[in-house]
């Protein structure tokens, strides 16, 4: 589905692929995965964005800002502002907080 310059090292097995991470992210949050690099900015597909591009951050080690920023078609900076968002609803909004939960235990599964 994408290019091949965020493809994982081959080497670093403990990292994530990004296949992986949007799709965790989509079945939490039940938003089909063209919504989260869409125009939309309805509560639940920002909410579901802010996930993806905290996920992808967390998981995908060898990925730069600007190279998760093109996964969802933002920019670097939104996606420092998402991940500061993502940790101040961690701490106000329980119904996030627990996608979030359900996120990071499906990825440790993985």
């Amino acid at each position: 589905m994408y290019s091949e310059w965020w493809k994982k090292p081959s080497d670093a097995s403990r990292f994530k692929s990004v296949e992986d991470v949007l799709q965790c992210v989509c079945d939490v949050t039940r938003i089909a995965q063209y919504e989260l690099s869409g125009l939309s900015r309805k509560r639940p597909i920002v909410d579901a964005r802010h996930l993806a591009n905290y996920f992808l951050r967390t998981e995908c080690d060898y990925m730069s800002l600007a190279d998760i920023g093109r996964i969802t078609n933002r920019g670097h900076a939104t996606v420092i502002h998402s991940i500061n968002v993502h940790k101040s609803l961690i701490k106000t909004d329980l119904e996030f907080k627990q996608k979030s939960v359900l996120i990071n235990l499906k990825l440790q599964q993985l």
